[in-house]
């Protein structure tokens, strides 16, 4: 089985911190706020509204600053547009809740306000609680299970960010049975049970990020089977053992659609491979890569995959058979920032070349040492010429050859540049004059097609006059045919009967007709020729069929250059059955707008009269006049 191998040198890129490589792989999620990024990488299609509600509200409550302000000791309150009772409560050195705030309460905000304990009997009167963020209290390090007991179970979301929380006691959170958003980063915790989260079975969004977990139980997220996103980034001490990320790990969360896992330590284990196994509705992944980590059949069952992160310091990255091996048919993105990558072999350029054929994909190479030298050459055109759309190009860094870095700039430029400083004169004469030699055979070639009528025109007027024939001019004199007839084989009776009849017996016309008037053994492009130039009219008998024949068309475009170089009115059209003007080319429709045609009249309208007056203007259009 083909693999996607990722080797990654030890080099790192100068200037640039371990936090602020690995932060900066994944969409910036640690430093949000929950309200503000959650819907942007959750499909809440399947939940009601709330949740975009509630950053609805947040925003426009207090950022915005829409909505009515009124005064409710001692914070600020306001209505949202939904006419939410929103108060904000953060920064007034509050040590709890107070207890005179509107009972119809819908969103508290007591932010930064120094609390070291929370007391729920001071919440339990706010009824329409929806929404509680105690965030920047730095001296609330624990969680009880009295603290949170008799808490309201209407709370959906929970923003516990930014304080200094290091234990959780089992069950605290178990009455809140519809708590969707739990957010618990940037605080102390280093154990992780399954008995934090006790009846968190409506849970969609848990944020871990930026604590200092050390190990995970098995069964921790066995309850959270509605879980969307999961963000356990940036602990330092995380590694992606056996021990600390365990096979059953993620087995129950067969909707999570986000999993961040980036910025944590690795070790010797390079990836979690057993225990993503199990994500089959995942769509992003940001993740570590390490020195000679290797990527492949663990990707095969994450076959919703859209965007893939493998962030970190350490560099090289080599892709083998992405699209084939893994399956991963609908990854539209693969981002690679700020390494140390200087290559990527050509089995992979292939591979993701055949991925963007299928898909919209993208790939993120900024901030990387590309290699911008002679031998990066291959490289780099493939980065010029790849219909993979390229993120951010502004900020593609290139490494000289001096050692030297700089913005790769436009790609065909740095290109251009990079062949014109690599190769040799003698090469660059050598290429010049194959490729001149090259564009003048093209452009013959081309010449050659676009004028082909014309030359076989007068190729074969030349072999006429070499075999004694001379054109007659139009002074000289009557032409030897009033009429050459160009028809299908298939009409051939209709020709040799009913034309020879009632042209040349009865009205004296004198008719070339190939199959009869031309020697056999003879070159019959030049006789056609000769009998166009012998004819004072080419009557083409046109039919559905007409171009059926292999004569046909050389017929035609003889008498059309025939018109152009003597300046005379060769063709005629005799319509013998309907063709639709659609279907006819467009030099018959030419000769059919400067009125040289007649119709055949159809069968179903047939009398004597209409066939007499037929041949009557049929002989008056070829008639040769002294």
């Amino acid at each position: 089985m083909l693999l996607l191998t990722l080797i990654l040198t030890s080099a790192k890129l100068e200037g640039l911190t371990s936090h602020q490589v690995v932060s900066g792989i994944s969409p910036v999620i640690s430093d949000a706020s929950p309200l503000e990024y959650l819907p942007q990488y959750l499909d809440l299609s399947e939940n009601d509204t709330s949740m975009e509600d509630t950053n609805a509200e947040y925003r426009t409550g207090f950022r915005s600053g829409h909505g009515d302000r009124f005064e409710c000791k001692p914070c600020i309150c306001s209505h949202s547009y939904h006419q939410y009772i929103l108060a904000n409560c953060s920064s007034r050195r509050l040590r709890d809740v107070p207890d005179s705030l509107p009972p119809e309460l819908w969103l508290l905000n007591m932010t930064d306000n120094g609390m070291q304990l929370f007391n729920p009997e001071s919440v339990l009167r706010y009824k329409n609680l929806n929404t509680l963020i105690i965030s920047y209290n730095r001296k609330i390090t624990h969680i009880s299970n009295e603290t949170f007991s008799n808490l309201t179970s209407g709370l959906v979301i929970l923003n516990l960010t930014k304080n200094s929380i290091s234990t959780i006691d089992d069950g605290s959170f178990h009455f809140f049975a519809n708590l969707q958003q739990l957010d618990l980063g940037e605080n102390s915790l280093t154990n992780v049970t399954a008995g934090m989260f006790l009846g968190l079975r409506s849970l969609r969004y848990l944020n871990l990020t930026k604590n200092s977990i050390v190990f995970i139980e098995n069964s921790t997220f066995d309850e959270m089977q509605h879980l969307k996103l999961l963000d356990l980034s940036l602990n330092k001490h995380l590694s992606y053992t056996l021990r600390k990320f365990p096979p059953r790990l993620f087995e129950k969360l067969f909707r999570l659609q986000s999993l961040y896992i980036q910025g944590n330590t690795m070790g010797d284990h390079s990836y979690p491979n057993s225990a993503l196994q199990k994500l089959t509705s995942l769509k992003i992944l940001s993740s570590d890569a390490l020195l000679n980590c290797t990527f492949g059949p663990q990707l095969q069952s994450l076959k919703h995959l859209q965007e893939l992160y493998l962030g970190t310091n350490f560099g090289f990255c080599r892709l083998r058979n992405l699209s084939r091996s893994c399956h991963i048919t609908r990854l539209q993105l693969l981002d690679f920032s700020r390494n140390s990558i200087t290559w990527i072999t050509e089995s992979t350029r292939d591979d993701l070349d055949a991925l963007a054929a299928i898909t919209d994909f993208e790939l993120d190479l900024t901030f990387n040492p590309l290699p911008c030298t002679c031998s990066g050459i291959e490289f780099i055109k493939w980065l010029a010429t790849t219909k993979v759309k390229l993120i951010d190009q502004v900020n593609l860094r290139c490494r000289l050859k001096d050692g030297g870095s700089t913005s790769v700039g436009d790609l065909t430029e740095m290109l251009l540049f990079l062949q014109r400083s690599c190769i040799s004169k003698s090469w660059i004469l050598s290429v010049s004059i194959l490729s001149a030699v090259f564009m003048a055979v093209v452009l013959g070639l081309v010449l050659m097609y676009r004028y082909r009528w014309k030359l076989r025109y007068l190729r074969n007027v030349a072999i006429a006059k070499f075999i004694g024939f001379e054109p007659k001019k139009p002074h000289q004199g009557l032409f030897k045919y009033d009429a050459f007839l160009v028809y299908d084989s298939d009409d051939m009776q209709f020709v040799l009967n009913e034309c020879v009849q009632e042209l040349e017996v009865r009205r004296g016309i004198k008719l070339c007709i190939g199959d009869r008037d031309f020697m056999p053994g003879t070159y019959v492009a030049s006789d056609i020729v000769s009998a166009v130039q012998n004819s004072y009219r080419t009557v083409l008998l046109v039919t559905p069929e007409f171009y059926d024949d292999d004569y046909v068309e050389y017929a035609v475009n003889m008498a059309i250059n025939e018109e152009i170089h003597t300046s005379r009115q060769v063709l005629y059209l005799c319509l013998y059955q309907p063709v639709a003007l659609a279907e006819m080319p467009r030099d018959l429709v030419a000769i059919l707008k400067r009125n040289e045609f007649i119709e055949y009249p159809p069968e179903e309208e047939i009398t004597p009269g209409l066939i007499e007056n037929f041949w009557d203007q049929l002989t008056a259009a070829v008639r040769q006049t002294e």
